[in-house]
């Protein structure tokens, strides 16, 4: 026999079938609450339109950016540090003297200064990228990629950043305090391979650290995935400039062409440096140069295991989506949501700074990748189940263990179905057992306990008493209360359930809403039974929908108050 909690919380269905041999092969998943993996400092993004734009009135926001930044938390945000509208012509021969009127603080470069003085003061992380120099920096001007920078410009070119964050600083009140150049060793689109960069490194470093700016750490890298060795690694073995280097960065794009093992060395790396590692640009091949597959569901699909690649096989500290403000965005130009909305939004919504990367057992078969987080700030758990069996394949059954005992909300992905709500379930002893669809990710979500800030309320029946007796044509009065963590709760959010039972049969319930308490009239007739009772069900839904339920049963002749009796939950396929 089986059994499983119906979605609304409020039944059970039972059945029987022979599941024997499906549990047998059914993969079991065992998560560590325990044992953390890494802090997750950040889930991000992008908001860089026109860092490489030489038109100074061209806006850094726009509609669609405007619609991702209200509606996904984003804890780190990636901004451009525009040299070529900050410094467009040369201010001075002298790099230790800066001309004011050299650097316009007007148009974009307005907006983009007021845009990251806006979500410091939400609280928000920012950090800073140069994108490409202007003209006279370089020589090669007429080239759009692998722009160098002409030999002697190393302190011009530090004046100019130093100034940038100085007067961000001292006229907006944001300090930033993490930088990096893009992609400089693939030359997108200044170049500085390994040897530019640190001739360059070993100037600004001192510069800035006597123009006050000594905190300021350059990223590690920032660029492509599969340049570990050849670019970030001598960066960080040269004694001469390690003290000026901060994260090892790498961007996501070129995953399809490198292994789990090879990837895994970035986390190796980052630690015997003793860096964090983030993922500075993080999205799924970008040489698809097709905009219209962001609408398919194989790119949704591939988002998924990028996640899974960048905070389980790299172990990253923080992972910023690409774009925002760009092409790569998760929502259309008329603000409706691409398939890969519903795989990233999980992701800003369920993990905040502070968050922790959980062990799992095993995290990589066959079929199924998981990752599982937890943020014990919000009380939150989350879960990715991400399927890449052939679409048509037969669903896997997934035995979840070591899960929080709290109701937990499974949400389906898959082509024909998105974000869809397959039900809220209880675990029982920490096991849930789900199905996962081939072709699929599927997201696992709760709280972490049912105490403290974000917890399940507390529902409480103060009457009837347990020694209640009541008798025929009499009245019955029932009144109730309830605590929560995060709010006083209403009398709009108390439902009641009473139910006559009468020979073990369960008669049609009245259903009271919003309201505290009550009375209602026992009937005259059909009294004489011996076993005969009403059962008084409160439930209780906080604002955030988490639900709590007290049953008291009253009968005639005596009354008792079973607890609620609960099984293991299945979720359907």
């Amino acid at each position: 026999m089986s059994s499983r909690l119906s979605p609304a919380g409020s039944q059970y269905e039972f059945s029987v079938e022979q599941l024997e041999h499906r549990r047998l092969l059914a993969q079991t998943i065992a998560i560590d609450l325990n044992t953390p993996l890494q802090t997750i400092r950040a889930i991000g993004a992008n908001v860089a339109k026109n860092a490489r734009n030489p038109s100074l009135t061209a806006p850094v926001r726009d509609h669609v950016s405007n619609y991702l930044l209200s509606n996904f938390p984003i804890a780190m945000m990636r901004v451009a540090i525009n040299l070529k509208t900050w410094e467009p012509v040369n201010d001075n021969a002298d790099p230790y003297v800066v001309r004011a009127a050299g650097f316009p603080d007007t148009g974009g470069m307005n907006q983009n200064f007021r845009m990251i003085q806006e979500y410091t003061n939400k609280g928000v992380q920012v950090i800073a990228g140069i994108f490409d120099l202007p003209d006279w920096m370089v020589s090669n001007p007429e080239s759009y990629n692998k722009r160098e920078l002409k030999p002697g410009y190393e302190t011009e070119l530090a004046e100019g950043i130093t100034h940038w964050l100085k007067y961000l600083k001292q006229q907006y009140g944001v300090t930033i305090d993490t930088i990096s150049i893009n992609e400089g060793n693939g030359g997108y689109n200044a170049r500085f391979n390994q040897a530019i960069f640190t001739s360059f490194i070993k100037i600004a470093g001192p510069y800035m650290q006597q123009q006050g700016l000594g905190y300021v750490k350059w990223l590690t890298g920032d660029d492509g995935v599969n340049t570990l060795n050849a670019h970030a690694k001598p960066l960080l073995e040269n004694p001469e400039i390690r003290q000026y280097l901060g994260p090892v960065a790498y961007h996501s794009w070129s995953y399809r062409f490198i292994s789990d093992s090879q990837l895994s060395q970035w986390y190796v790396q980052a630690q015997r440096y003793g860096k964090e590692l983030w993922v500075t640009e993080f999205g799924t091949d970008a040489e698809k140069l097709n905009l219209h597959t962001f609408s398919t569901w194989e790119r949704a699909h591939e988002t998924a295991l990028a996640y899974y690649r960048a905070l389980v096989v790299t172990r990253a500290n923080a992972v910023l989506w690409w774009d925002f403000t760009n092409a790569w965005s998760p929502v259309t130009p008329a603000l409706l949501p691409n398939p890969s909305y519903y795989i990233v939004k999980p992701f800003h919504d369920n993990i905040g700074p502070g968050s922790i990367n959980l062990k799992v057992t095993p995290n990589d078969d066959s079929a199924i990748k998981t990752l599982a987080v937890k943020d014990v700030a919000r009380n939150r758990f989350f879960m990715q189940l991400y399927n890449d069996q052939s679409p048509g394949t037969n669903s896997q059954t997934v035995n979840l263990t070591g899960l929080p005992n709290t109701p937990m909300t499974v949400v389906s992905n898959r082509a024909n179905e998105l974000g869809k709500v397959v039900g809220t379930f209880l675990p029982v002893g920490g096991k849930l057992t789900i199905t996962s669809p081939a072709n699929s990710a599927v997201y696992v979500t709760g709280k972490l306990a049912n105490t403290g800030p974000g917890a399940a309320p507390v529902a409480m029946i103060s009457s009837p008493a347990a020694t209640f007796q009541y008798t025929a044509g009499g009245m019955i009065s029932f009144s109730g209360d309830a605590t929560d963590a995060d709010e006083v709760l209403s009398a709009s959010r108390f439902n009641w359930t009473i139910t006559p039972v009468r020979d073990g049969i369960f008669g049609t319930p009245l259903v009271v809403s919003g309201a505290k308490s009550g009375t209602f009239a026992v009937p005259t007739g059909f009294q004489r039974a011996v076993d005969q009772k009403y059962v008084i069900t409160l439930t209780v839904t906080d604002s955030s929908g988490l639900t709590a339920q007290n049953r008291s049963n009253s009968a005639r002749r005596s009354s008792t108050s079973p607890s609620r009796q609960t099984f293991p939950a299945r979720c359907p396929g």
